[in-house]
């Protein structure tokens, strides 16, 4: 994650470094800046008309809401063991320490 990120900084026409809170603060902007950045850009009205996310299924027959959560800040609680929280804290912890993306933390 953090090589992404140096290399977002240094070739943002290349890498698209995003986070989940950003995404969450400014849906719209982001998800707009996301699909022009893959060359794929939309109106609302096409989001708006695109069922496929909530009817649809794989050829496997699983349907695709399956792969969608609430998509709510700390909906991780319904998810995650205290023990996990704390796994995944240590890790986040020792992998981006002094990397200048900052403090990420699980548990907020």
């Amino acid at each position: 994650m953090v090589g992404y990120w140096h290399e977002s900084l240094k070739n943002p026409e290349n890498v698209y470094f995003l986070t989940y809170e950003e995404m969450k603060e400014q849906q719209d902007l982001h998800l707009r800046k996301l699909a022009d950045f893959l060359g794929c850009p939309f109106s609302p009205k096409e989001v708006k008309e695109n069922m496929v996310n909530k009817e649809g299924k794989l050829p496997s027959d699983i349907n695709n809401s399956a792969f969608f959560r609430k998509g709510e800040v700390g909906d991780w609680k319904n998810y995650l063991t205290t023990e996990m929280v704390k796994r995944l804290d240590k890790i986040c912890e020792e992998k981006l320490d002094g990397s200048g993306v900052g403090t990420v933390r699980v548990n907020k």
